[in-house]
């Protein structure tokens, strides 16, 4: 008798509580929603999109602003100037009726980026990252032909790119599989160094002085 007694007291309360929920769930005011376009996937800088790229999601109407694009036809068609990341919610801010390709940091006139794939030996154990100075020796490989070696002076490495590389470490590299070096030169400079590959060896000499005595070939 005691045991029926418990089971018809939980009963009791578990429709209690059961009732107490439905009631409060009536008291709140859903909050409205939109559609809004999204990334499918990761988008590469400056592609087209396509209707395959893009998504609809549902996103609380307060987070909406006029960037924000919420149909298919508002997008397709535009390049994006900044890579996307699946998911990421498509802003007018960050496309482009015409195609514009990368925008690349530091732009001056008459600048050239030439990227260059060394031998560790080379490239200071590619112990470097984005912003470090370096002086490119072009070493004739056949002393016969009269060229003597030319030295570009305080070139900035605008960035390096492969697998794995931690433009912030602070070791060199054991490895550059796929690992190359992208310079800001001058056109002359990138003329001159596009010239001599295959004639010269070309070897890097990373300027270690302080920032203030080095002298800014773009500005």
């Amino acid at each position: 008798m005691r045991k029926s007694k418990q089971i018809l007291m939980t009963l009791i309360i578990t429709l209690a509580l059961v009732a107490l929920a439905c009631l409060s769930g009536r008291g709140r005011v859903k909050e409205a929603t939109i559609t809004v376009l999204a990334a499918r996937n990761d988008i590469a800088a400056g592609q087209q999109l396509a209707a395959d790229d893009l998504m609809q999601i549902e996103i609380p109407a307060s987070l909406k602003t006029a960037s924000y694009l919420t149909e298919y036809a508002e997008a397709i068609g535009l390049w994006n100037d900044a890579r996307l990341q699946a998911g990421e919610l498509i802003s007018l801010s960050r496309l482009t009726k015409d195609p514009e390709g990368l925008k690349y940091p530091n732009p001056g006139h008459g600048r050239r980026l030439l990227t260059l794939e060394l031998e560790p030996a080379s490239a200071n154990g590619y112990w470097l990252s984005a912003g470090n100075r370096v002086d490119i020796y072009l070493i004739p490989r056949n002393s016969e032909n009269g060229m003597d070696i030319q030295v570009l002076e305080s070139i900035r490495i605008m960035t390096v790119i492969g697998d794995g590389h931690d433009s912030s470490a602070m070791s060199p590299m054991t490895s550059t599989k796929e690992t190359l070096i992208c310079l800001d030169l001058s056109n002359d400079q990138a003329r001159l160094l596009a010239s001599t590959m295959g004639i010269c060896d070309i070897r890097l000499a990373v300027i270690n002085e302080p920032v203030t005595m080095l002298s800014d070939p773009a500005a």
